[in-house]
């Protein structure tokens, strides 16, 4: 507990030390890809009272809704689980994927795994309405019944966007995750989360959450991304302000999150630096 409060102190006492202005930054496209492998997860309430307003198609047995919200469609978007038989495991879902207000117009997906008691079902299209035209994003579902218990529905982001860019004339492969499935990559939150992913290949951390700065291979670099995904912009990081941490000498590995990213250090003889800000 007293590590945590000196971590605290430490970041509120220097946390504007990085308050300089941003450099023009070049953007740097994305390509969009879709797995059927969810990353992150958020969990979608499920009710049986049908929603206002919205037409629906005819179902096999009472069917269960539940409604997805997206900063890219402050309406949210209705889904619908039913039946392929009159009972059993919900196998089939409609999805408001236009963003009509209509679930009778949409073809069902169907599940692609099931078990007795759970259904996993392929990844779903959604489109929003971009200022630059249509913006495609997909969701998977999973849902989740134990004997007569709880009914539940897991979401998770069935797309994410990958390449290469440039990181001070070398290039990387790098790939954008919703981790907290609202169909946006930009999220930055001072809880873990709610900020979303971010992967560099040769990074041994794997992935980290998206902060203002990305460390690799030792250098910061400011990152931006785009709220849909599409580009991220880079700047190398000058003047950084680093702190002095120190930690007992039996800690062998720390991890620090806040603000200013995600960072893993190894501390030698109970110290090591961070970037000053709150973590």
């Amino acid at each position: 507990m007293k590590l945590f409060t000196r971590m605290v102190e430490f970041g509120a006492l220097t946390v504007m030390a990085l308050a300089t202005p941003a450099l023009a930054q070049k953007e740097q496209w994305l390509d969009y890809h879709v797995s059927r492998e969810g990353r992150g997860y958020r969990y979608l309430t499920l009710t049986t009272n049908p929603p206002p307003n919205v037409k629906l198609p005819k179902f096999n047995s009472p069917p269960y809704f539940a409604q997805w919200t997206s900063p890219m469609d402050p309406a949210g978007r209705w889904l619908c689980l039913d039946r392929t038989r009159k009972s059993g495991l919900y196998d089939r879902v409609y999805f408001d994927s236009t963003g009509n207000g209509r679930l009778d117009d949409k073809t069902p997906v169907g599940a692609i795994h099931n078990d007795q008691y759970s259904a996993s079902f392929e990844p779903v299209r959604v489109v929003f309405k971009g200022e630059d035209g249509p913006i495609t994003y997909h969701l998977i579902l999973r849902f989740m019944q134990y004997g007569e218990g709880q009914a539940n529905l897991m979401s998770s982001s069935g797309g994410y966007y990958a390449g290469k860019v440039d990181f001070g004339g070398k290039k990387r492969q790098i790939e954008l995750i919703d981790e907290n499935v609202n169909g946006t990559f930009n999220d930055r939150a001072s809880d873990m989360s709610e900020s979303d992913g971010v992967a560099v290949d040769g990074d041994k951390l794997g992935e980290r959450r998206l902060g203002k700065m990305l460390e690799v291979d030792g250098q910061f670099y400011r990152i931006e991304v785009a709220r849909d995904g599409a580009f991220i912009k880079l700047q190398q990081a000058e003047n950084v302000v680093l702190g002095q941490v120190r930690v007992p000498e039996s800690i062998t590995e720390f991890v620090a999150f806040g603000e200013n990213g995600h960072f893993v250090r190894k501390p030698a003889k109970g110290e090591f630096t961070l970037p000053a800000g709150q973590y």
